[in-house]
């Protein structure tokens, strides 16, 4: 698009006068490197290194496991299991699942997941420690309602369209409140210095589910990881037919990660 354009032409003008910057810019591609789109054709990115993330192959992801597991009593064959395990898991070999597949590991040894909505669904419950005590303890207010509301949060980020998917503060919290009127949440007095919807978003923060920026005096959030943000519009298209519906029209393609993960919670 020309907006596109006058971005990167805005881009290479700053790197030509600011030699000692680096500049890391990255981009979604599918299939292979060289048909992955028009933009890497684009004049102003010929002086710029390119370079493909490519899925981890065997001797990687076992290098990657033998150094996370480092201070584990695993042995060779158990590492060796592991990298046969995650193949037969049929999911890509990214450097980010691996790498959630062995936050969990370390957790749940015997956890196999069976796809990649399963294993963004348990990373998540993991980091809200979803049977944990305090879980318990709030369960007027429990996973389920944390999962509802950043459902919502991402339909609305992907509504906002904010090119970088994310909302402010104010509009977060009110978010938090509306929904919490709409279904009728009954809430828990958490943290006496937080109104509750503060307090959740915080939580969300903590947690590495969301993440803080200030842009012009304003905070901003968005999610952390964008399998994060599509995992939760999956969530969202079993909340709202209309929206799914929407996802399951002629817009397809623009929502392939989406339908990815809603196949896989389904």
């Amino acid at each position: 698009s020309n907006q596109s354009r006058i971005s990167l032409e805005n881009i290479s003008k700053f790197v030509k006068e600011n030699p000692n910057v680096r500049v890391i810019g990255t981009t979604t591609s599918y299939g292979d490197f060289e048909s992955s789109g028009k933009i890497y054709e684009n004049d102003s990115l010929a002086s710029f290194t390119k370079i493909n993330i490519e899925n981890f192959s065997s001797r990687e992801i076992k290098d990657l496991m033998s150094k996370w597991l480092v201070n584990d009593s695993s042995s060779k064959k158990e590492i060796s299991d592991l990298v046969r395990n995650f193949h037969s898991l049929n999911i890509p070999s990214t450097p980010l699942s691996v790498s959630l597949y062995l936050w969990i590991y370390e957790k749940q040894s015997d956890f196999r997941p069976v796809n990649n909505a399963n294993l963004v669904r348990n990373f998540i419950e993991k980091s809200f420690e979803k049977h944990s005590v305090n879980e318990i303890y709030l369960s007027e207010f429990d996973y389920t309602n944390k999962e509802s509301l950043l459902a919502c949060i991402a339909f609305n980020m992907l509504n906002q369209k904010d090119k970088n998917y994310r909302l402010s503060k104010q509009e977060i919290i009110s978010i938090i409140k509306n929904e919490i009127q709409k279904k009728r949440m009954t809430v828990v007095r958490v943290d006496s210095n937080l109104e509750f919807s503060e307090w959740i978003l915080k939580h969300y923060e903590e947690k590495g589910i969301l993440i803080s920026d200030m842009d012009n005096n304003t905070q901003y959030y968005q999610f952390k990881l964008k399998c994060f943000f599509d995992y939760f519009l999956a969530v969202y298209m079993r909340i709202d037919s209309k929206f799914k519906k929407k996802v399951f029209s002629s817009e397809y393609l623009i929502y392939e990660d989406e339908i990815e993960y809603y196949a896989g919670l389904n």
